[in-house]
């Protein structure tokens, strides 16, 4: 939880003070991910690309009057799609139906199946 704290901090200050379209680099992104536990990692993908992709496709809200945790989902959202993800709602899809999903490396694939647990 304090890891979680720390980076949401990281990320508010960070995303308040970039340019509306360059809310996220890749390796930015990456950072974030390698700081979250991997037993949470799924889930914070899962919830933060949801949001972003409701406020950018489904709902089309304007970047300059979300708070920052939106703004944070939505970079997320966009930084997925530019970089790995080509089609938003393959990805979506992926995210709904707990299906694995996977990155380069450092991050690596992600099984919201697998407890992780090996005899």
């Amino acid at each position: 939880m304090k890891v979680k704290i720390v980076l949401l901090v990281f990320c508010v200050t960070f995303c308040m003070t970039q340019p509306c379209n360059k809310l996220l680099t890749w390796q930015e992104f990456v950072d974030i991910i390698e700081d979250i536990p991997k037993d949470d990692r799924y889930d914070f993908i899962y919830e933060n690309y949801l949001k972003g992709y409701r406020i950018v496709y489904e709902d089309h809200i304007p970047l300059e009057i979300l708070d920052e945790k939106c703004k944070l989902s939505v970079a997320i959202c966009i930084v997925i799609t530019k970089n790995l993800y080509k089609n938003a709602n393959s990805f979506k899809y992926l995210l709904e139906t707990r299906q694995e999903i996977c990155f380069p490396h450092p991050i690596g694939c992600i099984n919201p199946n697998d407890p992780g647990l090996r005899p």
